[in-house]
């Protein structure tokens, strides 16, 4: 079984042209904790950086973005003593150029809900082409049990 949507945003001004046209195509196989995500920009001109990226609600929250093997993993705890952690992660099958945490300011926070930050993939997206990642999560009273479990997964699938 397969779960399908395709979001297609109003157009974007990107660099002064107003036509970008964002394409969404995310699927989630039964089963499979990593949804997979194809972007792309009609109308786009010139390759430009894209980001895929996990927002943090824990500063101190155990983070790893491995640019070289390409994916990002953050441990976010979850309200009450005995919820458990979800751990949240993608994998970016492009060549990811940066992987890297950006904390934002007290100001920040404010203007993005309370988070702490994000930590993000960056890499090149090509136009007329599709930047294709996957992103999901584990619960630690599920199938995964820790982080290092997660992060396992999460290397051996990207």
């Amino acid at each position: 079984m397969r779960f399908t949507v395709k979001l297609v945003f109003t157009p974007l001004t990107v660099k002064g042209d107003s036509t970008i046209v964002e394409t969404r195509l995310i699927t989630l196989d039964a089963g499979s904790h990593l949804n997979k995500t194809a972007v792309s920009y009609a109308n786009l001109k010139e390759t430009l950086p894209v980001a895929a990226g996990i927002v943090l609600h824990e500063p101190d929250g155990a983070v790893v973005a491995d640019a070289a093997n390409g994916y990002i993993t953050y441990v976010d705890p979850t309200n009450g003593p005995d919820n458990g952690k979800i751990f949240m992660g993608a994998a970016v099958p492009a060549v990811v150029k940066e992987a890297k945490t950006v904390l934002f300011s007290e100001q920040e926070k404010k203007q993005h809900n309370n988070a702490d930050g994000h930590v993000l993939a960056i890499s090149d997206y090509e136009p007329e082409s599709e930047y294709v990642y996957y992103w999901g999560f584990a619960w630690n009273k599920a199938d995964i049990k820790t982080a290092d479990a997660w992060n396992q997964y999460m290397a051996d699938f990207a």
